[in-house]
């Protein structure tokens, strides 16, 4: 009998995050790998978290991060890199709850 061993997922994209392989990086830049990576490794002011706080609190789409981490002791920056304004876009679009 063969028995398929599977790791628990979270492992798995641990492991994929610190291997360097070709088929790895092609998961590294897929969307899904990006957007879970912004969903867990959260940062308070990131496009991505202004991005959901936007959705949430019903306000318009206006991608932008925090210096800082708050708007209050540093700034609003409004000039993105594809990149970020990407990360924005997948918080915007995936924040499921709405006031």
């Amino acid at each position: 009998m063969n028995k398929k061993m599977e790791l628990p997922k979270e492992i798995e994209w641990n492991i994929i995050k610190f291997m360097s392989h070709p088929v790895v990086e092609i998961i590294k830049n897929s969307y899904e790998f990006k957007l879970a990576k912004w969903k867990n490794d959260r940062i308070h002011g990131s496009p991505f978290d202004r991005g959901e706080s936007d959705a949430y609190y019903g306000r318009d789409y206006t991608p932008h991060r925090w210096t800082n981490g708050n708007g209050r002791n540093g700034g609003t920056v409004y000039d993105l890199t594809d990149e970020e304004e990407l990360e924005y876009e997948a918080g915007f679009i995936y924040m499921e709850e709405r006031k």
